[in-house]
C-alpha cells in the first residue's frame, strides 16, 4: 500500500513550519487503486502549490516501508522533481505508517521548526495492531507534534487508531467518502495551518477595549440573504464590493428567461457569515464573480470544500451585464 508523505514549513522567510502529508492507497473496492492514488497525487499537488520556494517540504512513499522522496528543505530547492517524482507514484501492496511517522518525527525534531502538524492521509490499514503505535503517540504528544489523520473511504479498518492518533496529539480526525472532495480538503488543511501560525507569531498591546481590534463575533453577523430560489437551485453567483449591481441585473435577467440562477452579495469578509458554507452547498455549480484574481474563490474552495469557479475581472473596469451572462449561460451549458 504506498503513501507518500510531506513535511513542509509555514511560507514566509522567518516562519518555520513542519508538516506531513501521507497518501494511501485502500483495499476498499468501492474505490478503485487508479482512481484513489490520482486524486491522491491531485491533493498532493494542490498542496505543494500553496508554498513559497523558502518553505520546506520533505516526502516520503511508503508501503510495507518507507521510501524517503525527499528530505526536509526549501521547497525551491527540488521543487520540479518532487512534483515528478510525486507523479510517478503507483499503488503498491502492504501498509505500515509508523516508521514513517518515526523518520518524519526525527527530521522535523532536527529541522528546529519550532510549530509541528503532521498530516496523515491513509485508507486506515496497517499491517501491525493499535498498540504497536502507543509509544510513537506518546512521542509525537511529548514534543508537541500534533498530527491530523485524513482516513479515506468508508469501511470502518483501524478508524480508533487514527482517531485517537489525532486526539493524543492534539490534531484533527477527518473522514473522507468523496474522495474527489480530497485536494480541497488538504489545501483547507494547509490555510488553516498558516493562519494559525500567523496568529502565534503575532502580539498586540492595547489599553483598554477597542471595537475595531476587538472585532465582530460572527453571532453578530445577519444570515445570509438568498435572491432567487431560497431553497437551492442549479447555479449561484456570488460577490462582494462593487460587483453587486451588474451580477444582479445578470440573474435577474436571466431568470426571467427561465434559467435556475440565484445570487449572494457578501457584506461581511471577515469573519464571512456563519452560515455560508450551507447556503453554497444547495446549489449544483458555484460562480465567484470578482474584480480580481480569486480571492475570495480561493477562500471559499480552501474553507468549505466547495468546487467554485471564478469570474474574474483585472482591467479595472467594471462587469458588464453582458459579461456575467455570456459566463453563467455558459457555466449552465456545461
Amino acid at each position: 500500500m504506498k503513501i507518500e508523505e510531506a513535511d513542509f514549513a509555514e511560507p514566509r522567510v522567518d516562519d518555520n513550519f513542519g508538516r506531513i502529508v501521507g497518501e494511501a492507497r485502500a483495499r476498499n473496492p468501492a474505490l478503485r487503486d487508479g482512481e484513489r492514488i490520482r486524486y491522491a497525487k491531485e491533493a498532493a499537488g494542490a498542496l505543494l502549490n500553496q508554498l513559497d520556494d523558502t518553505d520546506y517540504a520533505g516526502v516520503i512513499a511508503f508501503d510495507s516501508e518507507p521510501y524517503v522522496l525527499s528530505h526536509l528543505r526549501p521547497v525551491g530547492e527540488d521543487r520540479a522533481e518532487l512534483s515528478r517524482r510525486i507523479e510517478r507514484l503507483e499503488p503498491g501492496g502492504g501498509t505500515d505508517f509508523k516508521e514513517s511517522l518515526e523518520i518524519a518525527e526525527r527530521e522535523i525534531l532536527a529541522s528546529g521548526i519550532p510549530v509541528h502538524q503532521v498530516i496523515l492521509l491513509t485508507d486506515g490499514d496497517t499491517n501491525r495492531q493499535y498498540h504497536d503505535h502507543d509509544q510513537l503517540m506518546a512521542d509525537y504528544d511529548k514534543q508537541h507534534i500534533s498530527v491530523s489523520t485524513i482516513r479515506i473511504g468508508p469501511d470502518l479498518e483501524n478508524l480508533r487508531l487514527l482517531q485517537d492518533f489525532a486526539k493524543v496529539t492534539g490534531g484533527t480526525f477527518y473522514r473522507v467518502e468523496d474522495i474527489r472532495k480530497l485536494p480541497l480538503l488538504l489545501v483547507r488543511l494547509t490555510h488553516q495551518a498558516i493562519a494559525d501560525k500567523r496568529h502565534q507569531q503575532s502580539h498586540l498591546e492595547y489599553a483598554g477595549e477597542s471595537t475595531i481590534l476587538s472585532g465582530i463575533s460572527p453571532r453578530e453577523i445577519p444570515p445570509i440573504e438568498i435572491f432567487g430560489d431560497a431553497g437551492g437551485g442549479e447555479l449561484l453567483m456570488l460577490g462582494w464590493g462593487s460587483t453587486f449591481g451588474p451580477i444582479r441585473e445578470a440573474v435577474k435577467q436571466l431568470r426571467a428567461k427561465g434559467k435556475n440562477v440565484s445570487h449572494i452579495h457578501l457584506r461581511y469578509l471577515n469573519p464571512l457569515p456563519s452560515d455560508l458554507g450551507d447556503k453554497l452547498r444547495m446549489f449544483h455549480k458555484v460562480m465567484v464573480a470578482e474584480m480580481n484574481m480569486g480571492q475570495l474563490l480561493k477562500m471559499v474552495r480552501a474553507d468549505y470544500l466547495v468546487d467554485a469557479v471564478g469570474c474574474n475581472k483585472i482591467q479595472g473596469r467594471p462587469f458588464k451585464v453582458s459579461e456575467l451572462t455570456n459566463r453563467i449561460l455558459r457555466a449552465l451549458e456545461g
